[in-house]
């Protein structure tokens, strides 16, 4: 999947803690690949200039979001995660349009739909709940109370 950026109307102007700008330095590459296109402001100050977000299956990413993803990435030890962390911005778009477009209680499917529905659950690795941790399932018969003939 390519990343899809949403240049700004005009540079926004963020000003950020010392913390975030060194962390913004050390990872700029790999903050940059996400999506994020800013540069630094003047010398003697931490603010920094934004001209893209990521934009996530038409969901953009605010520009504060990218003061978080610092706050994350600073509290992160060493290296490793570079190469497995999804940022809790993008995670959050993906998880929203997921449910938005998703099957709701109460909504009518045909046999083939429902046969689908229990392959493709089958085949995840989380089936019991939808991407913001809620029940994928709804019990609607206790088994225990029925007898076998």
């Amino acid at each position: 999947y390519r990343l899809r950026c949403s240049e700004l109307q005009s540079p926004y102007e963020l000003q950020i803690e010392y913390e975030e700008l060194e962390t913004l330095k050390t990872y700029s590459a790999w903050i940059q690949r996400w999506g994020f296109q800013y540069e630094h402001g003047a010398p003697d100050t931490n603010m920094i200039k934004v001209y893209q977000t990521p934009t996530i299956y038409g969901l953009t990413v605010s520009v504060d979001e990218l003061r978080e993803l610092l706050h994350d990435i600073h509290s992160m030890n060493g290296d490793g995660w570079m190469n497995t962390y999804i940022p809790k911005c993008i995670q959050r778009k993906l998880a929203s349009k997921a449910c938005r477009s998703a099957i709701k209680f109460g909504d009518k499917l045909n046999d083939k739909q429902m046969k689908h529905l229990l392959k493709s659950l089958a085949a995840c690795k989380l089936p019991f709940q939808c991407a913001h941790g809620r029940p994928t399932f709804f019990p609607i018969a206790n088994l225990t109370e029925f007898e076998v003939a």
